[in-house]
């Protein structure tokens, strides 16, 4: 798990930081990656620069060799069509593997730009009430629960920008007794618990920091584990330098 990769202009390359992470990551042998979003720059006035950072990135990811699932980010949102070309996958969707769960939403809809609308989340209602048994995961590029240790803006301009419906994603999460809700766009690493549900923000892929290293800024990926019924979650370092979350 990992998000905001996206280079800092969109002349630039894939950042060096994410090229080194990928790297890294392949060597935990997962099963899959998934993304937070924001995997490119974007840019209305130069789609083909677009284009070369989608080619570039589709060769790092075929390094991987392993399913890549994203999580669309506002970012990649500015071109839909290439991002459409590039995941081959609709806006928000499911999926699970070995009775794990996954809801991969998103939060760029041009009805509900920076939220989701009623209808995705009636279908994540309908869709944790179905999945009794087995871990489950949410995954969003804007955090349902707004870190608080972002430098960048503001509290109130973090997260969803429709506060409400922040506030009602996360009450089903909990009802829901989801594990995990991992979300990116702020540029760092950020770890809350509500109620039974972990509240992970992993934006730190290689896109500019937006907090000092000690307030989480530092480029990093997230590990999880699923043995039986027992989740375990690292955070992995650039450095190398491992953390088990406690959850």
């Amino acid at each position: 798990m990992l998000g905001d990769n996206r280079a800092a202009a969109v002349d630039d390359p894939q950042p060096p930081e994410f090229v080194r992470l990928l790297e890294m990551a392949k060597k935990e042998r997962p099963e899959f990656v998934i993304s937070t979003g924001d995997v490119v720059t974007g840019s209305e006035s130069d789609p083909e620069a677009v284009a070369r950072q989608y080619r570039e990135l589709e060769g790092l990811i075929d390094r991987l060799g392993v399913p890549f699932y994203v999580a669309r980010g506002n970012h990649d949102a500015i071109n839909p069509d290439q991002f459409d070309a590039f995941t081959r996958r609709p806006w928000y969707y499911t999926f699970s593997v070995k009775g794990c769960h996954f809801w991969i939403l998103d939060t760029e809809a041009p009805d509900a730009p920076g939220s989701i609308d009623q209808t995705q989340l009636e279908w994540l209602r309908r869709g944790l009430a179905d999945a009794a048994d087995g871990a489950k995961f949410v995954v969003t590029h804007r955090p349902v629960l707004p870190p608080t240790n972002s430098e960048s803006r503001p509290y109130e301009e973090r997260g969803f920008t429709d506060k409400q419906m922040g506030r009602d994603v996360a009450h089903l999460l909990e009802k829901g007794r989801t594990d995990i809700a991992f979300g990116g766009h702020e540029h760092l690493f950020d770890h809350q618990k509500q109620g039974p549900t972990n509240y992970v923000t992993t934006g730190g892929a290689g896109a500019p920091l937006y907090a000092a290293g000690d307030e989480g800024g530092f480029f990093h990926y997230i590990v999880v584990d699923v043995d039986g019924g027992h989740v375990k979650v690292e955070l992995v370092r650039l450095s190398g330098e491992r953390k088990t979350l406690p959850l």
